[in-house]
């Protein structure tokens, strides 16, 4: 029997409160570019680590999934979240296969700056 290890890489993001979020990950596996065409990914911030808790962030995904490049990005208005602590996570599904792959505590610091 195979065994494999399903828990999600852990992905910890402190951002600064206003500002844009724009990440880029790259998945591989077995050395090589995981290729993600056909995948439904959503990556969201919750204001706990629990699915029924309030949706705070939704993060736009694109990339070049062929080459299992995913971007993430949120506008700054979307970003004015109150200095805190919160939760990521990353999911993708491909048929009727649903996978939390990263999670992690997403840490909203303070701005001081004002444009």
């Amino acid at each position: 029997m195979t065994t494999a290890d399903r828990t999600p890489t852990r992905l910890d993001f402190t951002v600064t409160r206003g500002d844009s979020f724009a990440e880029s990950l790259t998945f591989n596996q077995s050395g090589s570019a995981l290729n993600l065409t056909g995948y439904t990914i959503i990556a969201q911030v919750r204001a706990e680590r629990d699915k029924t808790a309030p949706l705070l962030v939704s993060f736009t995904v694109g990339g070049t999934l062929a080459s299992g490049v995913v971007s993430l990005t949120a506008s700054a208005a979307s970003m004015t979240l109150d200095p805190g602590r919160y939760w990521f996570e990353m999911q993708w599904s491909t048929g009727s296969t649903v996978r939390t792959v990263l999670s992690g505590p997403f840490v909203v610091e303070p701005d001081v700056a004002v444009a």
